[in-house]
């Protein structure tokens, strides 16, 4: 039987009425006389595209683009934080003109649910033939939007947008804009609406990453151990379940692709810059690679920039939702600190079911506390450990991805092991910028099958959420991994002979 995960509040059944039919009046008119904020909500950074291929239909300054399918379908989301009357208009053009309206079809969905007047569904179409994109408008129907429910951020708002018969003209439309003005709009303390600015389309339409921190123990830590599990249907296209952060880098599984899934373990440089050709002396160095025949193959290390630089390994693995995986790092001074100065080395490990794959080593090095963002250089232990999840994908960031995290433990330099139970949520800027809410983590319930396991969740635009800085409190298992320590460092070559992705002089003996 399949499981139906439940969180309290994320589904809700809303009764919407749909008021008259708007055509003819003006929105801008209205606002004004009724006092009213007119919110425009650009559709380059709140729109998706029902085929991905279609993505880079959407324009910084057109929205829509010049749009000449009828098979296209432009998805416009907008979280509005109060009830009440809601207008609707789309500022833009018609390719036909005044003489040759096109046909535009529209449905409005609330909370996940399509608006309905008089058993009628909020299905409509509108023959429009405006030619000035600047000013032109299409007056949409009015909603009534329902009281927002306890612990939910506000009414989810989805447009979707599609055109209907012949096109009259080079292209459909031009829509630049959904505008939204009326009493749902002034909201809760006057914070009307949740969208995502032009200025931050990248990022906002990626939706909100959030991550979660496990109350690290007194003393230095060397080792932390992890298990995630990705329920069937979570691994949406450009999906980064990381399992093991630490102060200077992270790793985790990825879906790449609709062909490729990577293992990814990544070692920011001290030097802070997003082009990794300037690292310079600060970049991350390879020490030691896999030399196991099965996965070597299959291993990446390079570089990377672009959000901060440093040092990339990846093994390409087609892990599959439904089964739980393991993972391990190690952070630590390098032993040999009179060779390398303020050094440290992070290794990593990844268990595929069948048993461990040894991913890489890597040596990071301080140097001067101006390049290494205002620290003092030192060697460092295992340092913040976190899970994280986000999606890297601009064109999916409509579809929520969920993941569990679970069986945590930090190793201490003495081998001591320490299972933690306390954690801190946290989310990113578009958060907290408050462009996106659909962001939420916890711990499992009881009597789920994951009962215990910290989850998080991000994307679809939901509106169940949880405040930034929440700290959750997970029963301990004492579940303790049996980990093989001498076996697992001995994975893997140090020997820049038999590997030339090892840099010259990174062999060391312990």
């Amino acid at each position: 039987m399949k499981k139906n995960y439940f969180f309290p509040g994320i589904f809700i059944v809303a009764t919407l009425l749909v008021l008259s039919a708007g055509s003819g009046f003006s929105v801008a008119r209205e606002q004004v006389e009724k006092g009213d904020s007119l919110y425009r909500v650009p559709l380059y950074s709140n729109a998706y595209v029902n085929n991905l291929r279609s993505r880079w239909a959407l324009h910084p300054t057109d929205g829509t683009g010049r749009w000449t399918s009828d098979t296209t379908v432009y998805s416009v989301y907008v979280n509005v934080r109060g009830h009440g009357e809601l207008r609707l208009a789309l500022r833009g053009c018609s390719g036909g003109g005044a003489g040759r309206p096109n046909t535009l079809n529209v449905k409005v969905y609330v909370n996940d649910v399509l608006a309905t007047a008089a058993g009628r569904p909020y299905d409509r179409d509108y023959a429009y033939g405006k030619e000035d994109p600047s000013v032109d408008t299409l007056s949409l129907h009015r909603l009534l939007l329902p009281e927002v429910k306890p612990g939910h951020a506000g009414n989810m708002l989805r447009v979707d947008l599609r055109a209907v018969g012949e096109r009259n003209g080079d292209y459909y439309f031009r829509f630049p804009e959904l505008l939204l003005s009326g009493e749902a709009t002034r909201g809760v303390g006057g914070a009307g609406l949740n969208f995502v600015p032009p200025s931050n389309a990248h990022f906002g339409r990626r939706g909100p990453s959030v991550h979660v921190r496990p109350d690290k123990p007194d003393g230095d830590m060397e080792y932390f151990y992890s298990e995630v599990f990705i329920p069937g249907g979570q691994d949406v296209l450009g999906s980064y379940f990381m399992c093991n952060g630490f102060g200077e880098g992270y790793a985790g599984i990825q879906v790449n692709s609709e062909r490729e899934r990577r293992v990814l373990f990544s070692v920011w440089s001290a030097y802070s810059t997003d082009n990794p050709s300037l690292m310079g002396k600060y970049a991350p160095r390879l020490v030691r690679v896999n030399n196991q025949p099965g996965y070597r193959p299959a291993i990446t290390y390079t570089k990377f920039g672009g959000e901060g630089s440093g040092g990339q390994s990846y093994l390409r693995h087609a892990w599959q939702a439904g089964k739980t995986y393991k993972m391990l790092t190690r952070v630590r001074p390098h032993p040999r600190q009179d060779k390398y100065p303020n050094s440290s080395l992070y290794k990593a490990w990844f268990h595929d079911g069948a048993g461990w794959i040894f991913i890489a080593e890597w040596r990071r090095i301080e140097l001067d506390a101006a390049d290494n963002n205002g620290r003092p250089p030192r060697a460092r232990w295992y340092t913040g450990a976190h899970h994280f999840l986000e999606n890297f994908n601009p064109a999916v960031g409509n579809l929520a991805r969920r993941g569990t995290w679970d069986n945590q433990w930090y190793i201490s330099k003495d081998g001591e092991f320490f299972e933690p139970t306390g954690y801190l949520f946290t989310n990113d800027a578009t958060a907290s910028a408050g462009h996106r809410v659909d962001y939420a983590g916890g711990v499992m319930p009881a009597g789920d099958e994951r009962a215990g396991a910290i989850f998080l969740k991000m994307g679809g635009y939901f509106t169940a959420n949880v405040s930034a800085r929440a700290r959750f409190t997970k029963p301990a298992k004492n579940n303790r991994p049996a980990l093989d320590f001498a076996a697992l460092n001995a994975m893997g070559t140090d020997d820049p002979a038999a590997d030339p992705v090892i840099d010259p002089g990174e062999r060391y003996d312990e």
